[in-house]
């Protein structure tokens, strides 16, 4: 099946990390969704709480607790809805789970049983003839875990979700297997600059990155179609759990690519590409709250000295 065959009685579930991954993975898929007249559900699995840079910059405030990460959840629900109105899904039936944000590895480590439980209720509940949801492939760790989570959901011995016709998506990162094997969304120009409007709504998102979340617009949406053969015999999705010192970290195997976990160079190229984005944000957030001055305002202002003790030679100390 080459793309997602979208009709009146078709009933699309959509599976979104955080808010935002719906315009940004989805944005033409829910449009093609909501011409053909299908049913359309949005899980959001995290509210994106856990998103410290932006939400300094906003509250101009470097400590951040608990009630500042509620009224972000909360923000960014409203922008999520507000995504959803413009892509034309404002009747969709939209859940969030408030799942921990940055957190779904360690749920799915700590407490698999009832998170697999939880998901299988609401795709048997809801009864979709298919699923979108990420890869496991995504380079961000929530879209990898919920990757995992759905994987081994969708494979285990006896499962009666083999019906469901299953599609995945990635945001960060380019894997080549995917890559590969995936399919573009066509997509008409009306239907971009719509998908830019949807973006848009994230308003909390654009401050530090608008540059990268606006380019989403202009790209092509790309879905891999996960048959149910391949789930339920050969190339499913396995997790394996290792725990080195400090840290608990899992390794996803998925179509005979290492997901998580890179060989000694990459991994030093992605530590580097890491502490980089750090270092810019950081700059970015101290000069917008104030903490620190840009050294150009710091030239600019030693040479606006100058010229005024230039001026007025007797006022120089």
């Amino acid at each position: 099946m080459p793309l997602p065959l979208l009709k009146s009685s078709s009933r699309l579930l959509m599976f979104a990390p955080h808010p935002d991954d719906e315009s940004l993975a989805c944005g033409i898929l829910l449009q093609n969704a909501v011409q053909a007249g299908a049913s359309i559900s949005v899980v959001y699995v995290t509210d994106g709480e856990n998103n410290p840079w932006p939400q300094r910059c906003l509250s101009r405030r470097w400590r951040l607790n608990p009630a500042d990460r509620h009224k972000w959840a909360k923000l960014r629900r409203q922008e999520a809805l507000a995504a959803l109105r413009v892509l034309g899904a404002a009747s969709a039936d939209v859940r969030f789970l408030g799942w921990p944000d940055q957190g779904l590895a360690g749920l799915l480590l700590s407490d698999r049983a009832s998170s697999l439980a939880r998901l299988r209720h609401l795709i048997v509940e809801w009864s979709p003839t298919d699923v979108v949801a990420p890869d496991v492939a995504d380079r961000h760790r929530d879209h990898r875990a919920l990757g995992v989570m759905l994987g081994l959901l969708f494979s285990g011995s006896g499962s009666d979700l083999h019906q469901i016709q299953r599609w995945s998506y990635i945001v960060h990162g380019r894997a080549p297997g995917f890559l590969r094997n995936a399919r573009a969304v066509p997509q008409m120009r009306r239907q971009a600059e719509t998908k830019r409007r949807a973006i848009s709504c994230h308003q909390s998102q654009l401050m530090l990155s608008r540059r990268r979340f606006l380019s989403y617009a202009a790209r092509s949406e790309l879905l891999l179609d996960i048959p149910p053969q391949e789930v339920a015999q050969k190339d499913r999705a396995r997790a394996r759990v290792m725990k080195p010192p400090g840290e608990a970290r899992m390794a996803v195997l998925h179509d005979g690519m290492v997901a998580w976990g890179v060989s000694g160079r990459r991994r030093i190229r992605s530590c580097w590409r890491i502490v980089n984005g750090v270092w810019q944000r950081l700059a970015r957030v101290t000069r917008f709250i104030g903490i620190c001055r840009h050294p150009a305002e710091v030239a600019n202002s030693r040479s606006a000295e100058t010229l005024s003790y230039a001026s007025k030679p007797w006022q120089k100390q």
